[in-house]
């Protein structure tokens, strides 16, 4: 997806690129496997950072959290490559 934005931030927090680093405090040995990626956006990208990151660590229950907050969408890759996003997510792409 492309997406524009203006006086926002977007963060990125996933394992495609720097491997398994990111995981659930409350169970520290279980790698997250079952989310590749997922994106935030939010009113800045210091929040949309830390969103981000809390967010992937939760594994797929993620977006659902995210979808909760109020000014934050959020675009989750799977493990299978299956995309998912919230509901206000598409008010940000572009074709």
């Amino acid at each position: 997806k492309k997406i524009s934005l203006k006086n926002i931030g977007v963060a990125t927090s996933g394992t495609y690129f720097r491997g398994q680093h990111i995981y659930n405090p409350q169970d520290r040995d279980r790698y997250i496997t079952d989310v590749i990626s997922l994106s935030v956006i939010g009113p800045n990208i210091y929040e949309a950072d830390r969103f981000a990151t809390a967010a992937f660590a939760m594994g797929q229950k993620g977006i659902n959290f995210i979808a909760t907050l109020k000014g934050f969408e959020a675009y989750q890759i799977d493990n299978t490559g299956h995309a998912l996003f919230t509901p206000g997510f598409n008010n940000f792409v572009i074709n």
